[in-house]
Parts: C-alpha cells; sequence; structure tokens
C-alpha cells in the first residue's frame, strides 16, 4: 500500500475547506480502482493535511498531480488553498488496525 500526505497552508476555514474537497474533488480521486482510503487531517495552525491511500505508487503520484491540477485550476478552490502543498509520497511500511468483531 501507497500513502500521500499533503499538508496545506491556509488561513481560510478548515471545514469549509474539507467540505468543497469531498463534495467536489475527492470523487475524482475514489473513482481509481487503486484508492483505498482518504482522511484529511486538522494540523494545527493554519495547516490542513490530507492523507490518501492506494495500491500502487503510481496511483498515488497520479493523484497528486490531480490534486494541483484542479487547485491551481479552480478558482474557489485556490483562493480556499493559494500555495502548493508539503508533500510525502511512500511506501506504507507498517499499520495496525484493530480486528473487526463478527
Amino acid at each position: 500500500m501507497f500513502v500521500t500526505i499533503r499538508i496545506y497552508e491556509t488561513p481560510q476555514p478548515k471545514h469549509e475547506i474539507a467540505k468543497f474537497v469531498e463534495e467536489r474533488f475527492l470523487p475524482s480521486v475514489t473513482e481509481s480502482p487503486e484508492f483505498r482510503g482518504w482522511y484529511i487531517v486538522d494540523a494545527g495552525e493554519d495547516k490542513l493535511a490530507s492523507i490518501t491511500l492506494f495500491d500502487r505508487m503510481g496511483a498515488a503520484l497520479e493523484a497528486n498531480e490531480k490534486s494541483e491540477a484542479y487547485r491551481t485550476g479552480n478558482d474557489e478552490m485556490g483562493n480556499m488553498l493559494p500555495n502548493a502543498p508539503e508533500i510525502v509520497v511512500g511506501k506504507v511500511m507498517r499499520w495496525a488496525m484493530p480486528e473487526t468483531q463478527d
């Protein structure tokens, strides 16, 4: 599994950005058969992070390209997130999840 983490700096209301991204941009990412999960995180003062999981590195990189093209090509998104994010992409080395109860 591969993860992409994008960290944005923005003074805009985080809940508005999260809702906008979920409703308007996320569908273009979740349509990938390689998609495994998405999280948006309040990363502290003026910071917002998104974490997206994929089966392949190529899918993670493609999502970053889509994200940046959407941010720069959509005036509303560009106003909310005016600066390019710090991006981390890599292979998930270890993870833990609770066991499910049947």
